[in-house]
């Protein structure tokens, strides 16, 4: 507003210079040397556009240092974010981890069943007993992984 308001009395002193210079004088003579005195108006003016313009620079650097700041501070808020999305999903990896370990423990304490029973059914209990003795290894390093994923 207030350099709207520089600008227009800066026209108006324009305009009515003009006008003093042509219907002011008798002679171009006397107008050119009333013209001239204006110099160091015409200097002032130049001054106050570079004041200007140095002005505009810093308020821009203003601006520029707050937009930094908002969009730093942004980044922040949103790397935050993606650490907890991180966590989260580590934190659904271990389960589902878990429940698979689980599931097949579970796989081999059936198979296990299902091999006693076959072995009864044959009338030998001991014919299955490699099987019996593999699906228990196997549910023992089951349960090895199940205490690593604990311990996590």
């Amino acid at each position: 507003m207030r350099l709207g308001i520089l600008i227009f009395i800066s026209i108006v002193l324009w305009v009515i210079s003009g006008i003093i210079a042509f219907y002011g004088f008798e002679s171009l003579d006397q107008a050119s040397n009333f013209g001239e005195s204006f110099g160091a108006i015409s200097s002032l003016f130049s001054s106050f556009a570079l004041a200007l313009a140095i002005y505009s620079m810093v308020l821009q650097q203003k601006q520029n240092d707050q937009f930094e700041k908002y969009t730093l501070t942004a980044l922040d808020q949103q790397s935050k974010q993606i650490e907890i999305i991180n966590k989260s999903i580590e934190e659904q990896l271990k389960t589902a981890k878990v429940a698979a370990i689980t599931a097949l423990i579970d796989r081999e304490e059936q198979r296990i069943a299902n091999l006693k029973e076959w072995g009864e059914q044959k009338g030998d209990i001991n014919k299955y007993e490699n099987g019996i003795a593999a699906a228990s290894r196997r549910i023992e390093k089951y349960n090895e992984d199940l205490q690593a994923h604990a311990t996590c």
